[in-house]
């Protein structure tokens, strides 16, 4: 394609999202107000811990609607099977890995009603900090594959000596 083409289309691109207020004449996205604005950050180190598609999907949710300033919420498992759109007995599994992995601490609740009858109540999950959950994965890593190289040291040393 000749470049002056592409460059009309880019123009004509960008002067469409301006016009529809996406971004400004400066190229800075807007972001149209979602839940009044409420955004929230997955660490990027989340991907790289093998867990699998199940267990981020869970991760976000709780990253999405813990307290900001004590990093805790309290979801029921059906909240979020019907948002997350996975059944509940995965959700449990998910909850129980994240909690294996620490990223997350589960804490179990309970009222007493009115009656003076104790019920179980949604758990309480608290966001851990990821910084100790990655050192830990990649020192696991690293040891592996000290383990590994050692193994395949002492096969060379017990071929050569054969």
């Amino acid at each position: 394609m000749p470049l002056d083409f592409i460059r009309g289309m880019v123009k004509a691109c960008v002067k469409s999202l301006i016009n529809h207020k996406l971004l400004t004449v400066d190229l800075v996205p807007i972001l149209p107000n979602i839940k009044g604005g409420k955004f929230f950050i997955v660490p990027d180190e989340v991907f790289y811990l093998e867990l699998g598609h199940g267990a981020i999907t869970v991760y976000a949710y709780l990253l999405c609607y813990e307290d900001r300033c004590t990093h805790q919420c309290h979801p029921s498992y059906n909240t979020i099977f019907s948002t997350a759109g996975l059944a509940v007995n995965t959700v449990m599994k998910h909850i129980s890995a994240l909690a294996d992995k620490q990223l997350i601490a589960v804490e179990r609740t309970s009222y007493i009603d009115d009656k003076g009858m104790k019920w179980n109540d949604n758990n309480l999950y608290t966001i851990l900090p990821i910084q100790q959950v990655v050192d830990t994965f990649y020192q696991q890593q690293l040891d592996r594959l000290e383990s590994t190289a050692e193994r395949q040291c002492t096969a060379n040393l017990l071929r050569n000596s054969a």
